[in-house]
């Protein structure tokens, strides 16, 4: 299949930046330009976070998209064994397990996509501190090469809720607001 220019753009954009926010509206195809991206720079290993409901969707849009011939594990359950596989697909509700997070950061990636990223907006979250900043300093996305987070809808209600993404990944962005307090 074929990108659409706007896409293509999107592509390079994702491309040229190790940390990115691809906030397209929804229905643009914003999991096409993640995974012509990954394409692109060659990723060998691929880490997908996302909504349970959204994992059979990934695994088809890289069916779909991908011109790499990829292995795919979709993560099931909370005492889910993490295989070899190159691309790794997991959902929110149990990438913060102990026996998970351990074998995700036995792991590196080239590229890791959040998906529907607003749901890291909870800055106390058990989510949002396996993935962006642990209590023992290690969060998963500290093992993927190139972060990109994807929502059309980032900001749900109020600017305070991309704190913690921003805080995280790109303090240098809300630079010298980057104490929650400062930044609400």
């Amino acid at each position: 299949m074929e990108l659409a220019q706007f896409q293509k753009e999107g592509r390079d954009f994702l491309i040229n930046h190790k940390i990115a926010l691809l906030a397209d509206q929804m229905r643009l195809g914003k999991t096409a330009q993640c995974i012509a991206a990954a394409d692109k720079l060659g990723a060998k290993k691929i880490l997908v976070i996302c909504p349970a409901t959204a994992k059979i969707t990934w695994q088809r849009e890289f069916e779909k998209w991908s011109d790499k011939n990829r292995t795919i594990q979709i993560v099931s359950g909370t005492k889910a064994i993490i295989g070899d596989a190159d691309i790794i697909i997991i959902n929110y509700d149990i990438v913060w397990r102990y026996e998970i997070k351990m074998q995700l950061l036995k792991k590196t990636f080239s590229v890791g996509m959040v998906d529907e990223c607003h749901y890291l907006s909870g800055r106390e979250s058990n989510r949002t501190n396996a993935l962006l900043d642990s209590t023992d300093r290690t969060p998963i996305l500290s093992r993927c090469v190139y972060k990109w987070f994807i929502s059309g809808t980032p900001l749900l209600n109020r600017p305070r809720d991309i704190y913690p993404v921003l805080a995280a990944c790109a303090p240098e962005v809300i630079h010298p607001y980057t104490s929650f307090r400062a930044f609400t």
